[in-house]
């Protein structure tokens, strides 16, 4: 019953499913995991320095993840899940399959995949990764989950299915969408020249903060401004339509401690939890004080889903990560401000049949009071609700 919604509930049990099929899905805000497949655990040896998630893909998206990063290299005669040149403890196929069996369960979900052929394992085996890439895709099991990527996708169109972003081509035609200019830069005028070319060679702008050293000095400030100045921007496209359609990635995650290995800076797994120590908490703190909320685009975190995260080094305390205060934030924001469609907007009390009984909830579950016309309805003050009416739940908002 909705009377037992709460908070918790909200976060991630269906999230998506509480959202119209007319949004765009460029307008949501959707957490994800930066280096998805190290929550799976890593090879022998190599846990202190690659180390990025602590739950797995399953645990993934249980707490509400929905973009996931994972990249793949060409290990014997199968892709192999790595970070580097270190291998994690699954395979691409498998890390598909748990997607995939996780949309099977929940059909109102999407999922989008970011891949990146991870050639610092494999010495650049770019052929081979071709080939396995266009198997594997064309497997009947797989290819029905894919989704053709367009810059005016609606959350209609892609639930149950994958959105497959690659940044490397595998061939002339994409499953998904291909991914160019790709950057690194802390500066913002130099995260926008990115595009994701679909099925059809259309194109559509996407915007990458991706700046992931913050080892040097006031590297973590650095981060901090950057992933605030995207945010900046991402929060004005609630009302973009389809013809405006800017994609935006946005990276919590990064390391800012370092070991030296044969002269060679090396990332720890202490690094990328002292970032995210810092880093995650900007996004918590920027979404609980901004006073117009809007879409924060994809947020690759690491951590994700725990808010405290054990160090490798004996005796070191854990890291307060709060990986799952953000997820649970940016979950929560779609549900606090108004998107539109071609100008319209998604939420309206005009949607509702006044002819059936209505219920009216806060975003955090509390009851209302129950209404019969819209009229009633629209003596609430402004705000975002939840209304369950006819065996259904959405979202209104009153204006």
């Amino acid at each position: 019953m909705l009377m037992s919604l709460n908070v918790a509930v909200s976060y991630a049990d269906d999230w998506m499913g509480r959202l119209p099929d007319n949004v765009y899905l460029h307008q949501l805000s959707i957490p994800g995991t930066h280096d998805s497949g190290t929550g799976e655990g890593l090879m022998d040896g190599f846990a202190t320095m690659g180390k990025t998630q602590d739950l797995g893909i399953s645990g993934q998206w249980a707490c509400g993840i929905r973009a996931f990063d994972l990249r793949p290299a060409v290990k014997g005669k199968q892709l192999q899940i790595c970070h580097g040149i270190i291998t994690t403890n699954i395979t691409f196929d498998k890390a598909l399959h748990i997607i995939a069996d996780s949309l099977d369960k929940h059909p109102t979900e999407m999922a989008v995949v970011i891949v990146r052929h991870e050639s610092e394992y494999d010495n650049n085996a770019d052929d081979t990764w071709n080939e396995l890439m266009k198997e594997l895709l064309s497997e009947d099991w797989l290819a029905e989950k894919l989704i053709g990527f367009d810059g005016a996708l609606t959350l209609g169109n892609a639930r149950g299915k994958i959105v497959l972003l690659s940044r490397n081509a595998y061939d002339s035609t994409p499953h998904g969408g291909f991914v160019s200019g790709w950057g690194f830069s802390e500066n913002f005028a130099e995260q926008r020249g990115g595009r994701i070319t679909g099925p059809d060679n259309k194109q559509t702008t996407l915007y990458v903060q991706d700046f992931y050293d913050c080892s040097e000095d006031n590297g973590l400030e650095t981060k901090k401004r950057a992933i605030t100045a995207m945010l900046d921007f991402s929060v004005t496209r609630a009302t973009t339509s389809s013809r405006q359609a800017i994609w935006v990635i946005n990276h919590t995650s990064g390391y800012s401690l370092v070991m030296n290995l044969f002269g060679t800076k090396i990332s720890t797994s202490d690094g990328y939890r002292d970032n995210a120590a810092s880093s995650n908490e900007v996004v918590i703190d920027y979404l609980n004080d901004i006073q117009q909320p809007g879409p924060t685009g994809m947020v690759m975190m690491d951590f994700a889903g725990v808010d405290t995260s054990d160090s490798d080094e004996r005796g070191k305390p854990a890291f307060e990560v709060k990986g799952l205060s953000l997820t649970r934030a940016i979950v929560e924001n779609n549900f606090l401000y108004d998107m539109k469609n071609d100008g319209t907007p998604v939420w309206s009390v005009y949607a509702c049949d006044t002819k059936q009984p209505t219920t009216v909830y806060t975003i955090s579950g509390e009851m209302i009071g129950s209404y019969e016309d819209t009229g009633r309805l629209q003596q609430l003050p402004k705000g975002i609700y939840i209304m369950k009416q006819n065996g259904k739940t959405q979202k209104i908002a009153i204006k």
